[in-house]
């Protein structure tokens, strides 16, 4: 157990360097899946879960194809609540949070991206969701 989450943790503090997640464009069923592997997206901000059934490795948020900003990433659900550094987020570079637990049936997790312009309150680039079924 103990070589399964430094696993996790080293893959995540890789997020920087390397894309964990390949994100889809949502369809008409996105986030409503069965079990883990599940992504969705909402004006710029998008959000996948990687596991397997209900047991989920991990949950990343990143900006669509095209969509980038200088903000930050706030993600939360069952027992998750995280908010990224302040920077550019572009596609293909996701702030990423390792769970490694399983988690109940129905669990929904988002995220919300947040873009920050001198001189103005921080404004939401979306909020996308996705539920978890096991």
């Amino acid at each position: 157990m103990r070589r399964v989450v430094a696993k996790l943790r080293s893959g995540a503090s890789a997020v920087g360097m390397v894309a964990l997640v390949a994100v889809t464009a949502p369809s008409a069923a996105a986030g409503a899946g069965p079990g883990a592997g599940v992504a969705s997206c909402a004006v710029q901000t998008c959000i996948s879960v990687e596991g397997q059934g209900r047991l989920v490795y991990r949950v990343s948020a990143s900006a669509t194809p095209g969509g980038e900003f200088f903000g930050h990433f706030r993600m939360y659900g069952e027992k998750l609540n995280g908010e990224s550094a302040l920077r550019h987020w572009r596609y293909g570079q996701p702030y990423t949070v390792a769970l490694g637990r399983s988690v109940p049936d129905r669990t929904v997790f988002c995220a919300e991206g947040w873009e920050h312009v001198e001189g103005k309150k921080p404004q939401l680039r979306g909020r996308a969701c996705v539920q978890v079924r096991g």
